[in-house]
């Protein structure tokens, strides 16, 4: 039952490599380009502040050593703005931080079609999620506008707190993620079952232990940054504030 819904839920796919809606592809499509245009120029903007970090260095006498003082003054904001020699986040923080994982999870269901048939079990935990997953899929753009909003409002929102800010782009991040096997939808009818079903089981036992993961670390108010290869570029992105 939770197969069919899955499927419906995910555009009439067979599995989750196939039969992808036109519109979601293009959806996703921006969603890369936006954020690696944004990426790229505030990768501009740090690299104009740390020149001109380069430059005060440059200054001798007093003005040198009134430098060196806000830069230690600097680096202690930096390490409690970074959960470091600071307080824990508060357990509004905890929740907030954790919430935009809801988006790479509803999206990691539809490649979970194998996974259901095979583990009955699986559909008592994932099962409640299938409601919101037809929302979320069936409206056209509800997600580009969700990611609008957690982007703009969230991740480049400086009056957010970093923890809850690091969370949601890093759930973005993994969202894209789920656009690389749509991007070989046209072989999914021409590779071998196996391949397929591996491909999606794959993608799903990835997405999802990447959520627990990330909701387990939250909870317990540490930072969920030792994800390989997404953590890192998420921390370059969110920057030390």
């Amino acid at each position: 039952m939770i197969c069919t819904q899955v499927e419906r839920a995910g555009g009439g796919r067979a599995d989750g490599l196939t039969t992808e809606a036109g519109w979601r592809r293009v959806e996703m499509g921006v969603m890369v380009a936006f954020t690696a245009g944004c990426g790229a120029s505030l990768g501009l903007v740090r690299a104009a502040a740390s020149a001109g970090h380069g430059a005060v260095c440059g200054v001798s006498g007093p003005a040198r050593t009134r430098s060196r003082t806000h830069a230690r003054v600097g680096s202690s904001v930096t390490m409690q703005m970074w959960g470091r020699g600071g307080g824990k986040p508060g357990p509004i923080d905890r929740v907030l931080g954790t919430l935009p994982y809801l988006v790479p999870l509803l999206d990691s269901l539809v490649y979970g079609k194998y996974v259901f048939e095979k583990v009955p079990y699986s559909t008592v935990v994932l099962g409640p999620l299938v409601p919101l997953l037809e929302v979320y899929r069936g409206t056209p753009f509800l997600a580009f506008g969700i990611f609008l909003a957690l982007f703009i409002l969230v991740v480049r929102n400086q009056n957010v707190p970093r923890f809850i800010r690091f969370n949601t782009q890093q759930a973005i991040l993994l969202d894209i993620l789920t656009i690389i096997p749509n991007l070989f939808n046209g072989l999914g009818s021409r590779a071998p079952a196996v391949i397929v079903e591996g491909v999606n089981n794959t993608v799903f036992y990835g997405l999802v232990a990447c959520v627990i993961y990330a909701t387990i670390s939250n909870l317990q108010g540490e930072y969920p940054d030792k994800i390989p290869g997404i953590s890192a570029s998420v921390s370059q992105q969110i920057g030390p504030f």
